[in-house]
């Protein structure tokens, strides 16, 4: 048998020590392994589909032709045979209503003939909660704990499927959080030409920091990204019907836990310009998008805490810059953040027409240096802000500009209070931030949640907010216009 898959080697190898994640604090770090797309090719479509139905137990004579006689599922049965067969490259797999467990992370490309591959996984039942793929793999301490990973492929489908992370089995399995430093649950992460994520859960997922954290780890903590998509831009057009080469559409993301410090971008998008890869044209087009991300939501933790709603990223080898992807119309509900950008260079991002309910920060535009982060469009959304709120830390040091002080309770952990703003604003430059609506919540009656709920429409960063930074420069080019406050209760 002609196999396209490498065994795949399971998450523990790729504990934190050895991620790439934990060199520097940088929310964007996964997509230097995302959008590292090697072998994306500009190939015709392919038609033909081998299509396999699949249920939790054999039907029929399980041979999978038809729902009447489907395949029982089973994760090796796909990598080994069902991914592993380079006759067609293009399969769709058809999930009869049903719970499914999932013992092995599901894998396939990174090399070989990855670039001709179609992947569809299409949910059968009326709504995605009726097809469910459950994470019941062995737990480890310290890995990123995926269920399905598609790397470098021509083109993937996922459509009417929850995907359960299942974490209080996980914590059952580790017997507390402490003894699961570096954990990460993120169960998606595709890397595609093209693509296509419609109607899908992602749910019951969160990340794990660790306690203490001290200054030989990454600053940033531990993030983990539940919904990861990312391509390279090689002048692909739509397929399928659909308005960009890249669709997220009317999906959910939901019951991430935060334990320790551990936090999570909740969908993470990223369209990389590589050298020699990307042609000139696409270089320079200012208006060209490969990634859509619409009618979307995002339920954080009760308190926001550990929750950034939406993010992009340009960190991969090679890489001129990142970006290239709106975000519109979709819904945030408790977060500590609504979108963030901090890592790499990043050019040509909408976020427009969305609901931010009970956030601490509407965005974040991190960049130390000018022309880093550039073309931001961050308009007609409205922006409720939460409660003053305490949230624990657990690192050894605190930052005061570039010094790092320390004190004994610090072990223990301790409690900060949020603060309040629509825009952190580093040294971006060619930022539309007009015509958003901003109010905020009546504050309770006793404890932190009664401080007033101040806030800043923007703030700009400091060399004391990002110590790791040599030095910032003025934003240029920034259209702060026609925001407006709405009288809160």
């Amino acid at each position: 048998m002609n196999s396209l898959v490498p065994r795949p080697v399971d998450d523990p190898s790729r504990r934190p020590g050895n991620d790439l994640a934990r060199r520097r604090p940088c929310t964007g770090r996964v997509l230097a392994s995302l959008v590292c797309l090697g072998l994306l090719a500009t190939t015709t479509p392919l038609e033909a589909a081998r299509k396999v139905h699949l249920a939790p137990t054999n039907q029929g004579d399980g041979s999978g032709r038809d729902a009447a006689n489907a395949r029982r599922f089973d994760g090796n049965d796909l990598n080994y045979r069902l991914f592993a067969d380079a006759s067609d490259p293009v399969i769709e797999l058809r999930f009869a209503p049903g719970t499914y467990s999932l013992t092995t992370f599901l894998f396939v490309g990174g090399g070989g003939r990855a670039a001709d591959y179609v992947v569809r996984m299409i949910g059968d039942g009326v709504r995605p909660e009726e097809v469910v793929l459950r994470n019941d793999k062995p737990f480890v301490a310290g890995v990123q704990d995926r269920m399905v990973r598609f790397q470098d492929l021509r083109r993937v489908e996922v459509e009417n499927l929850t995907f359960d992370g299942n974490w209080d089995e996980k914590m059952r399995l580790a017997g507390h959080p402490a003894l699961a430093a570096g954990y990460k649950n993120q169960p998606v992460s595709i890397t595609a030409r093209t693509g296509r994520i419609r109607r899908v859960i992602v749910r019951n997922i969160g990340s794990i920091g660790f306690v203490p954290q001290t200054r030989f780890d990454n600053s940033a903590g531990v993030e983990s990204f539940p919904l990861a998509v990312g391509t390279v831009d090689v002048g692909q057009e739509p397929e399928g019907g659909d308005p960009r080469p890249w669709v997220v559409e009317d999906c959910e993301v939901h019951n991430f836990h935060a334990e320790f410090g551990g936090y999570g971008t909740m969908i993470m998008a990223g369209a990389g310009n590589i050298a020699d890869r990307t042609p000139a044209w696409a270089t320079t087009d200012a208006n060209r998008r490969l990634m859509l991300i619409r009618r979307c939501l995002v339920r954080g933790t009760p308190t926001g805490a550990g929750v950034i709603a939406l993010g992009s990223a340009g960190c991969s080898p090679g890489e001129i810059d990142g970006g290239r992807v709106t975000f519109t119309d979709n819904l945030v509900l408790n977060a500590s953040m609504g979108f963030n950008t901090d890592c790499g260079r990043l050019t040509n991002l909408d976020f427009t027409n969305s609901l931010f309910l009970d956030i601490w920060i509407g965005g974040n535009v991190n960049a130390g240096f000018a022309g880093m982060m550039q073309r931001y469009h961050f308009s007609g959304n409205s922006i409720r802000f939460g409660l003053r709120r305490g949230y624990p830390l657990y690192t050894r040091l605190r930052w005061n500009g570039p010094q790092a002080t320390s004190e004994p309770t610090f072990v223990l952990g301790r409690t900060e209070t949020n603060e309040l703003a629509g825009l952190f604003i580093g040294s971006p430059s060619e930022v539309r931030f007009s015509g958003n609506w901003f109010t905020t919540r009546a504050p309770l009656a006793q404890g932190l949640e009664s401080l007033p709920a101040e806030f800043q429409i923007g703030r700009k960063l400091s060399q004391q907010d990002m110590p790791w930074t040599t030095h910032f420069t003025d934003a240029t080019d920034f259209d702060g216009s026609g925001n407006g406050i709405s009288r809160g209760p």
